[in-house]
């Protein structure tokens, strides 16, 4: 099983709200080191969760872009992370909750 680091997943829900990034815009936003992104991204792009779109035309820019099924891991992650956020609230009782 191959698992998603923290930055990767961070990537792969950035992308999911912004469409296409270049990586100057991914380092900034997800955090961390220029290296530890692009080695994420090489993961990413090998993994089929990312692709990389090449302008034809000045200035020449790289976007990041997700695939379909990056997109697809992208929501599951994304739900993922909103469960576990109400969840801790409800934990902490900081909202209400329905009992199961």
């Amino acid at each position: 099983m191959n698992l998603l680091t923290i930055a990767e997943q961070k990537i792969l829900i950035f992308l999911l709200f912004v469409e296409r990034a270049t990586v100057r815009e991914i380092v900034k936003s997800v955090g961390g080191s220029a290296t530890t992104v692009v080695n994420a991204l090489k993961k990413l792009r090998r993994s089929g969760l990312v692709d990389v779109e090449e302008m034809k035309e000045f200035p020449f820019r790289k976007h990041i872009v997700l695939t379909g099924y990056g997109r697809r891991v992208a929501n599951h992650l994304l739900d993922i992370m909103l469960t576990i956020e109400l969840a801790s609230r409800c934990v902490h009782g900081k909202h209400s909750c329905a009992s199961s």
